[in-house]
């Protein structure tokens, strides 16, 4: 009996966890497409001069998810850009979560 109740117990945390997993998956969709493919475009290309295209293999997504989430809450400017990205993509309340989140979501379509 305890073995099935454990194991009801895993599948239920599993459950929960997959959900916020795929709740924090939409609110970064909705941030990107929101706020972020203003710049980096729909298709992840960019859409101005200097703008890192992130379906390059070996471009700016093949670096860790430290380096780009703090490239997010600190902002980045790309070799050659006559830009930069400003802190937090321009979102003031963006969480540390929120930018790891983006990442996630930015690595799993691009």
């Amino acid at each position: 009996m305890k073995k099935q109740v454990s194991a009801c117990l895993l599948c239920f945390s599993a459950t929960i966890t997959n959900v916020a997993l795929a709740d924090s998956m939409k609110e970064a969709e909705s941030i990107y497409k929101d706020v972020c493919a203003v710049c980096h475009g729909i298709t992840g290309k960019g859409e101005l001069p200097g703008v890192p295209d992130f379906t390059l293999p070996n471009g700016r997504l093949s670096k860790s998810d430290e380096v780009l989430t703090d490239s997010i809450l600190d902002g980045f400017k790309s070799e050659g850009s006559p830009m930069a990205m400003p802190p937090k993509g321009g979102m003031p309340n963006m969480s540390h979560s929120q930018a790891k989140d983006m990442v996630k979501y930015l690595k799993s379509i691009f």
